[in-house]
């Protein structure tokens, strides 16, 4: 038996104590030995694909911010009709990582002027994210009982598969969820639909072969705000980043590879100009792993959609120096296991010259026969950028 199957059979393992308890805590060498598990075998599992999603470091420049409320951008005679008491409010006026499962069908809102709402419901399985909800829930709950909101309903579904206690609304209802929100970039609506994610009015995650099923386990980071235009229910909005592992569509049968997409995006609806401002530099962080005995190991970026490339500020403390680029399409990462050297290559499907858009590399060390690590991606943009990375691996 090869060191590859040995340890496939031990990920199968832990799979089978993750469906007696979704509480049970894992090891973060269990979790990044599940890398080089069977695609469908980790899509069986929620907590699981969370875990891996929440591997993901991510970040933007302005990750702190001052101001406390956004509004409308509303005609006149509505302000006057409502006032002044419909507006989103910062939770912690920081922006979060949060990693859960899309809960229901997905709403692409074509609203007024120039709202065009991507919206996602997310059920977490992981504590900290669980925590994370419930805190968000009880500042709702303060703020709407300050306007005489009806703050018992909040975003309730019944997915049909298990979730937490702690966010259970009831039996017949179903549980709590976080609502996901952003009006991406408006100019490029057909290609993001076609190249990224189901945005088009009536589309569906289902269909979607970047997807291929409604409960997909997804990752997003933004501001964490209360909805008052509603009642103060908790939400993401603007997300800022999107990522997913491609563990039921398109490429999700591809043996020995994990398919990433990721999305960086600034709201297009001018509802969020102190919280939403160009450019978007960011920076993100994908884990890999490959067997040690592989006898190749690839990384290939293709970068699928970009409106404009805003070169990097260096004053920015999340663009480090020293980068390395994709003005070439074809790259080698060295690196040194056993006295000897082994190779990583790092496909682009584009050659892209402006000083936007760099990556390093970071190795852990080897363990129980596994390589991994991660490719930071560093990048500045104006309004929207889009990329799938798949890391794959021969025996």
């Amino acid at each position: 038996m090869n060191v590859y199957m040995k340890h496939y059979l031990c990920f199968l393992l832990i799979l089978t104590g993750i469906h007696a308890s979704l509480a049970q805590s894992l090891t973060q060498k269990e979790i990044w030995r599940a890398l080089i598990a069977n695609n469908h075998d980790i899509g069986k599992d929620l907590a699981m694909a969370e875990h891996l999603l929440d591997l993901v470091d991510i970040s933007t420049a302005d990750s702190v911010f001052r101001k406390k409320t956004q509004r409308h951008r509303f005609p006149m005679s509505i302000i006057l009709e409502h006032g002044w008491n419909l507006y989103w409010k910062s939770v912690n006026q920081k922006r979060v990582k949060f990693v859960g499962t899309n809960a229901r069908y997905p709403s692409n809102w074509d609203g007024k002027l120039r709202e065009w709402d991507v919206n996602f419901f997310l059920m977490p399985h992981l504590d900290k994210y669980v925590e994370l909800e419930l805190l968000a829930y009880k500042e709702g709950r303060k703020e709407g009982g300050k306007l005489g909101r009806d703050t018992t309903k909040g975003t309730i579904y019944k997915p049909g598969f298990e979730g937490p206690e702690a966010i259970r609304h009831s039996e017949e209802t179903g549980y709590f969820t976080l609502h996901t929100e952003c009006t991406p970039w408006l100019k490029g609506r057909k290609e993001l639909f076609e190249l990224f994610y189901p945005c088009e009015p009536k589309s569906t995650m289902e269909n979607h072969p970047n997807m291929g099923t409604t409960f997909l386990p997804m990752g997003f980071y933004g501001p964490l705000v209360l909805d008052c235009n509603h009642n103060c229910k908790p939400e993401i909005h603007p997300y800022e980043w999107v990522w997913w592992m491609d563990l039921y569509g398109k490429n999700s049968g591809e043996k020995n590879q994990k398919t990433w997409f990721l999305g960086l995006f600034r709201d297009d609806s001018w509802r969020f100009r102190d919280w939403s401002t160009k450019p978007r530099s960011g920076a993100v962080s994908i884990p890999f792993a490959f067997p040690e005995n592989a006898d190749s190991m690839l990384i290939e970026v293709e970068h699928l959609l970009v409106d404009k490339w805003i070169p990097f500020r260096r004053n920015k403390n999340i663009i480090p120096e020293g980068l390395s680029d994709f003005k070439q399409k074809e790259n080698v990462f060295t690196f040194h296991h056993n006295e000897l050297k082994r190779n990583i290559f790092i496909h682009s499907d584009k050659s892209i010259q402006e000083n936007a858009i760099g990556y390093r590399v970071l190795m852990n060390p080897v363990e129980n026969g596994i390589v991994s690590g991660k490719i930071n991606l560093f990048l500045s943009v104006k309004t929207l950028y889009c990329t799938k990375i798949k890391i794959r691996f021969t025996e």
